[in-house]
């Protein structure tokens, strides 16, 4: 899963939206505050007075944005693995849209319109380092031309990071496994070769018994949706069967 975190991060993210107020607020409290203060915000708004800062920022907003949203989806104990690793899949698909030529130009473009219009230095390449010969030889190493090409390459590398970790998360043999046993579970499949090759990896389950026990909850008309339902019908019933016994 996503880092949990990001759900705070993200709208912190968007200082943008009134960077003009908050770059000013920052110049003004560096003339006014401390010697020692005054050197640490000054240094903060030369940072944060920049193109490249502000570039940086829209694109870690376009991959955010989709990583805060799958958060929001998934952070409940009532939705289940299955709709969870969908989540993923069309949040992967939302950030592998990000990977495009004209994205990253738009983007790039408000950055730098931004930019002009709060009187900030334009996107600039950063110093390139050469990189030692043991490492690409007698060959001329890569170098980037303009700011533009410099900060796409930046951008495609955070959504390929974003997309792989994704994939490594709900990619997994073990989760595949338990919605199987989900899946089972909810829609209450008696099939009994279809219970015993989901039980098999659970020497504690009894796939016999358990047929009886999905068939009761479809005679019952159970509205299932998660793991957790399924957990609380099955707990009021052990409870109500056991108080029976009293009365």
């Amino acid at each position: 899963m996503p880092d949990p975190s990001i759900l705070c991060r993200g709208p912190a993210l968007k200082i943008l939206n009134n960077f003009d107020c908050i770059f000013d607020a920052l110049q003004e409290y560096a003339d006014s505050a401390p010697a020692d203060s005054a050197v640490k915000a000054q240094g903060f708004a030369k940072v944060v007075g920049h193109g490249n800062f502000v570039v940086s920022l829209k694109c870690a907003i376009a991959v955010l944005e989709h990583l805060e949203n799958l958060n929001l989806a998934v952070q409940s104990s009532s939705k289940s693995v299955a709709s969870m690793v969908t989540a993923m899949k069309m949040t992967v698909g939302a950030l592998n849209d990000l990977r495009d030529e004209d994205r990253f130009q738009a983007l790039f473009e408000e950055a730098v319109m931004l930019c002009r219009e709060s009187d900030v230095p334009f996107p600039e390449l950063p110093r390139q380092r050469r990189p030692p010969k043991r490492f690409c030889g007698p060959v001329p190493a890569h170098s980037w031309t303009t700011a533009e090409e410099y900060f796409r390459s930046q951008f495609f590398h955070v959504v390929d990071t974003a997309v792989s970790q994704l994939k490594r998360r709900y990619d997994q043999p073990g989760l595949h496994q338990y919605m199987q046993l989900e899946n089972v579970l909810i829609a209450a499949d008696t099939s009994s070769d279809d219970l015993k090759t989901v039980t098999s990896p659970y020497p504690e389950m009894d796939a016999d018994r358990l047929a009886v026990q999905l068939a009761m909850m479809r005679q019952q008309h159970w509205q299932l949706e998660s793991v957790e339902d399924i957990a609380i019908r099955y707990k009021a019933q052990i409870s109500s069967t056991s108080c029976s016994q009293y009365v």
